[in-house]
């Protein structure tokens, strides 16, 4: 084989396996935080939507006006 792009390849398992070039732990840290933070933001985003329905909307997926509003003042990290 030669040195090309197929022998990189094949060092990246062990190098995953005996931490080099492994994300560190403040790296995970950012990652997981940057994930919970879109993911409230989209749980807010979509809770706002459902909020503002017509009552037409509402009745074709089966939730009520008040359950609607009860959604949308849920805190967005619930």
């Amino acid at each position: 084989m030669t040195t090309g792009e197929g022998a990189a390849t094949m060092t990246q398992p062990m190098n995953r396996a005996w931490g080099i070039g492994a994300e560190t732990g403040a790296g995970r840290g950012w990652r997981t935080l940057r994930a919970i933070l879109v993911r409230w933001l989209e749980r807010r985003r979509q809770r706002l939507a459902l909020r503002d329905l017509d009552h037409h909307l509402l009745r074709d997926i089966g939730i009520s006006r008040s359950d609607a509003r009860r959604e949308g003042r849920k805190p967005f990290w619930r």
